[in-house]
């Protein structure tokens, strides 16, 4: 999941001054994955091929909460045992948010020029987003047009309270994002040069998550909580709601079936 390129959700919009920062074309950064349990950062070689520093450090439970950064001063800390645990030295990274609090959704727009796809897109936020369009930072990129003067949009916006936590405590360790990438961005890279409908899943310590994609574009994520009962009755759960997914997907709305 190491961020690779600038070519896909080239930071939220709004995040300005320490938050985001000029820089040189530089292929790869370090990837700092944050979530409630633990931190991890991995940075490749040159080549983007090979891994050459891996860390990871746990957290204690108080310092994030629900997604949130109650204690940025702490986590900083950690982040710098990280970082010296890794022994990197450098100060720009990528960021991975937990999918779990980030809200997505693909929209179909005709096509319109750049400028007025922004608006478009803002105006759409607000119909579908849970929550008013000031309280996120939500950015957005094209993933597929047809012959149909149409064009599909996928968006993505993240409560600020948790950007802003991250970007806190980033700055405390002497950090700086130069982008913030969702589980879903960073995985579908894994397979964005095939062109088969996939579902990925990926299973975690208190969620999973569930992606459908084909080629660059995001069709579907979805989130399957993990309660604390037995694991036999969580992978139940996560097994129904693949299934359900599936048949909503390829029988109601008559798409083509999942290939992998």
């Amino acid at each position: 999941r190491a961020h690779a390129s600038w070519d896909m959700l080239h930071g939220l919009k709004g995040l300005k001054g320490p938050a985001m920062v000029a820089f040189a074309r530089k292929k790869f950064y370090p990837s700092l994955i944050i979530s409630e349990e633990k931190i991890q950062v991995i940075r490749l070689d040159e080549t983007g091929k090979r891994i050459n520093r891996l860390a990871e450090e746990r957290l204690d439970p108080q310092i994030i909460e629900s997604g949130e950064v109650k204690d940025p001063q702490q986590l900083a800390k950690s982040l710098r045992t990280l970082f010296a645990a890794a022994k990197i030295t450098e100060n720009l990274v990528v960021v991975g948010i937990p999918e779990n609090k980030c809200y997505t959704k693909v929209l179909e727009l005709p096509k319109l020029k750049y400028n007025e796809l922004e608006e478009a897109v803002t105006w759409e936020a607000d119909t579908y987003l849970p929550v008013e369009s000031e309280k996120v930072y939500m950015d957005w990129k094209i993933v597929r047009e047809d012959q149909k003067n149409t064009v599909s949009i996928l968006l993505i916006a993240v409560p600020k309270e948790i950007i802003e936590g991250y970007s806190t405590a980033l700055k405390m360790a002497g950090l700086t994002p130069v982008a913030y990438e969702t589980t879903a961005l960073s995985l579908v890279r894994l397979i964005e040069n095939s062109q088969e409908r996939t579902l990925m899943v990926e299973i975690l310590e208190r969620h999973a998550v569930l992606m459908l994609s084909k080629g660059k574009a995001i069709e579907s994520s979805s989130i399957v909580a993990f309660s604390e009962g037995s694991q036999q009755e969580n992978f139940k759960n996560l097994i129904q709601t693949i299934v359900k997914m599936l048949t909503y997907y390829e029988e109601k709305k008559n798409q083509e079936k999942i290939q992998r």
